[in-house]
Protein backbone atom coordinates (compact mmCIF):
# COMPACT_ATOMS: atom_id res chain seq x y z
CA UNK A 1 0.00 0.00 0.00
CA UNK A 2 3.17 2.28 0.74
CA UNK A 3 4.73 2.02 -2.76
CA UNK A 4 1.77 1.69 -4.46
CA UNK A 5 -0.76 4.62 -3.08
CA UNK A 6 0.84 6.49 -0.13
CA UNK A 7 4.27 7.27 -1.72
CA UNK A 8 3.30 8.06 -4.54
CA UNK A 9 0.60 10.23 -3.26
CA UNK A 10 3.11 12.23 -1.33
CA UNK A 11 5.37 12.62 -4.76
CA UNK A 12 3.23 14.36 -5.74
CA UNK A 13 2.32 16.58 -3.50
CA UNK A 14 6.27 17.64 -3.10
CA UNK A 15 6.16 17.77 -7.08
CA UNK A 16 3.21 20.45 -6.90
CA UNK A 17 5.11 22.43 -4.45
CA UNK A 18 8.43 22.08 -5.62
CA UNK A 19 7.64 22.89 -9.16
CA UNK A 20 11.15 23.97 -10.77
CA UNK A 21 12.38 20.80 -9.53
CA UNK A 22 12.04 17.21 -11.13
CA UNK A 23 10.88 15.21 -8.51
CA UNK A 24 9.83 11.37 -9.07
CA UNK A 25 9.81 8.10 -7.30
CA UNK A 26 12.12 5.34 -7.70
CA UNK A 27 11.06 1.94 -8.16
CA UNK A 28 10.90 -0.29 -4.87
CA UNK A 29 13.84 -1.98 -3.75
CA UNK A 30 11.91 -5.67 -4.25
CA UNK A 31 15.16 -8.43 -4.05
CA UNK A 32 17.60 -6.04 -5.47
CA UNK A 33 21.07 -7.38 -5.58
CA UNK A 34 22.36 -5.54 -2.55
CA UNK A 35 18.98 -5.88 -0.23
CA UNK A 36 19.61 -10.02 -0.69
CA UNK A 37 23.88 -9.15 0.03
CA UNK A 38 22.44 -7.15 3.30
CA UNK A 39 20.02 -9.81 4.81
CA UNK A 40 22.31 -12.40 4.46
CA UNK A 41 25.11 -10.01 6.24
CA UNK A 42 22.88 -9.46 8.83
CA UNK A 43 22.48 -13.26 9.34
CA UNK A 44 26.04 -13.69 9.70
CA UNK A 45 26.63 -11.06 11.82
CA UNK A 46 24.52 -12.91 14.50
CA UNK A 47 24.95 -16.51 13.71
CA UNK A 48 28.54 -16.18 14.05
CA UNK A 49 28.87 -14.52 17.10
CA UNK A 50 26.92 -17.80 18.45
CA UNK A 51 27.67 -21.56 19.10
CA UNK A 52 27.84 -23.37 15.86
CA UNK A 53 25.00 -25.20 15.05
CA UNK A 54 25.06 -26.99 11.87
CA UNK A 55 23.21 -25.63 8.93
CA UNK A 56 20.91 -28.35 8.49
CA UNK A 57 19.82 -27.56 11.73
CA UNK A 58 18.61 -24.01 11.61
CA UNK A 59 15.56 -23.08 10.46
CA UNK A 60 15.52 -19.50 9.13
CA UNK A 61 12.08 -17.94 10.06
CA UNK A 62 11.88 -14.15 7.74
CA UNK A 63 9.56 -11.69 8.89
CA UNK A 64 7.18 -9.54 6.71
CA UNK A 65 5.14 -6.98 7.83
CA UNK A 66 2.22 -8.15 5.84
CA UNK A 67 -0.30 -6.53 3.36
CA UNK A 68 -3.04 -7.78 1.47
CA UNK A 69 -1.85 -7.30 -2.21
CA UNK A 70 -0.99 -10.30 -3.57
CA UNK A 71 1.69 -9.12 -5.78
CA UNK A 72 3.52 -7.99 -2.71
CA UNK A 73 3.27 -11.29 -0.66
CA UNK A 74 4.26 -12.93 -3.79
CA UNK A 75 7.35 -10.78 -3.95
CA UNK A 76 8.34 -10.97 -0.77
CA UNK A 77 8.45 -14.90 -1.32
CA UNK A 78 10.34 -14.19 -3.56
CA UNK A 79 12.83 -12.56 -2.01
CA UNK A 80 12.80 -15.17 0.57
CA UNK A 81 13.76 -18.11 -1.75
CA UNK A 82 16.60 -16.03 -3.35
CA UNK A 83 18.02 -15.08 -0.17
CA UNK A 84 17.76 -18.61 1.42
CA UNK A 85 20.48 -19.47 -1.30
CA UNK A 86 22.90 -17.37 0.12
CA UNK A 87 23.15 -18.52 3.82
CA UNK A 88 22.84 -22.63 3.65
CA UNK A 89 19.85 -23.38 6.32
CA UNK A 90 17.87 -26.79 6.83
CA UNK A 91 14.60 -24.75 6.02
CA UNK A 92 12.93 -21.31 5.64
CA UNK A 93 9.71 -19.64 6.04
CA UNK A 94 7.84 -16.50 5.55
CA UNK A 95 6.01 -15.18 8.09
CA UNK A 96 3.89 -12.01 8.46
CA UNK A 97 3.38 -9.49 11.35
CA UNK A 98 -0.02 -8.54 10.21
CA UNK A 99 -2.68 -8.84 7.80
CA UNK A 100 -1.12 -12.12 5.73
CA UNK A 101 -0.63 -15.92 6.75
CA UNK A 102 1.02 -17.22 8.32
CA UNK A 103 1.09 -15.00 11.14
CA UNK A 104 4.56 -14.84 13.20
CA UNK A 105 3.11 -16.33 16.18
CA UNK A 106 2.11 -19.38 14.68
CA UNK A 107 4.84 -19.71 12.80
CA UNK A 108 6.86 -19.56 15.97
CA UNK A 109 4.80 -22.07 17.85
CA UNK A 110 5.35 -24.00 14.60
CA UNK A 111 9.35 -23.45 14.52
CA UNK A 112 8.85 -24.31 18.60
CA UNK A 113 7.59 -27.98 17.34
CA UNK A 114 10.36 -28.56 15.15
CA UNK A 115 13.01 -30.49 15.09
CA UNK A 116 15.17 -27.61 14.71
CA UNK A 117 17.93 -26.85 16.97
CA UNK A 118 18.44 -23.06 16.03
CA UNK A 119 15.95 -20.77 14.87
CA UNK A 120 17.02 -17.85 13.47
CA UNK A 121 14.42 -15.07 13.15
CA UNK A 122 14.76 -12.02 10.53
CA UNK A 123 12.99 -8.94 10.08
CA UNK A 124 12.40 -7.90 6.79
CA UNK A 125 12.37 -4.52 8.16
CA UNK A 126 13.51 -1.23 7.04
CA UNK A 127 13.23 1.01 10.03
CA UNK A 128 13.42 0.50 13.95
CA UNK A 129 9.88 0.77 15.48
CA UNK A 130 6.77 -0.62 16.69
CA UNK A 131 6.91 -3.58 14.65
CA UNK A 132 10.29 -4.66 15.40
CA UNK A 133 9.80 -3.96 19.24
CA UNK A 134 6.62 -6.38 19.28
CA UNK A 135 8.90 -8.81 16.98
CA UNK A 136 10.97 -9.07 19.29
CA UNK A 137 8.76 -9.48 22.54
CA UNK A 138 7.37 -12.38 20.72
CA UNK A 139 10.90 -14.08 19.92
CA UNK A 140 11.60 -13.84 23.60
CA UNK A 141 8.65 -15.14 24.88
CA UNK A 142 8.55 -17.80 22.80
CA UNK A 143 12.36 -18.89 23.53
CA UNK A 144 11.41 -18.83 27.73
CA UNK A 145 8.58 -21.22 26.92
CA UNK A 146 10.87 -23.11 24.74
CA UNK A 147 14.29 -23.08 26.35
CA UNK A 148 15.95 -26.33 24.20
CA UNK A 149 16.26 -24.36 20.89
CA UNK A 150 18.66 -21.49 19.92
CA UNK A 151 16.38 -18.39 19.40
CA UNK A 152 18.34 -15.34 17.77
CA UNK A 153 16.76 -12.19 16.55
CA UNK A 154 19.14 -10.88 13.27
CA UNK A 155 18.96 -6.94 13.20
CA UNK A 156 16.88 -5.20 10.83
CA UNK A 157 17.61 -4.06 7.74
CA UNK A 158 18.23 -0.38 8.70
CA UNK A 159 21.15 1.73 7.87
CA UNK A 160 23.81 -0.22 5.95
CA UNK A 161 26.12 0.95 2.77
CA UNK A 162 24.46 -1.95 1.19
CA UNK A 163 21.30 -0.41 1.62
CA UNK A 164 22.42 3.12 -0.03
CA UNK A 165 24.37 1.36 -2.71
CA UNK A 166 20.40 -0.42 -3.70
CA UNK A 167 19.02 3.24 -3.44
CA UNK A 168 21.55 4.55 -5.55
CA UNK A 169 21.49 2.26 -8.04
CA UNK A 170 17.89 2.13 -8.55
Amino acid sequence: GHAKLDIPRTVGAAAGKFSPLDVGQASHLGFHEYLLDLSATRYLELTGSHDPIPADQTLLLMVGRGTSDPTALAELRQFVRLRARRTPVGGVKTCFLAMAEPLLERALTEAAGSTFRRVVVQPHLLFHGELLLKLREQVEQIARRYPDKQWLLTAHLGPHPLLLDAMVDL
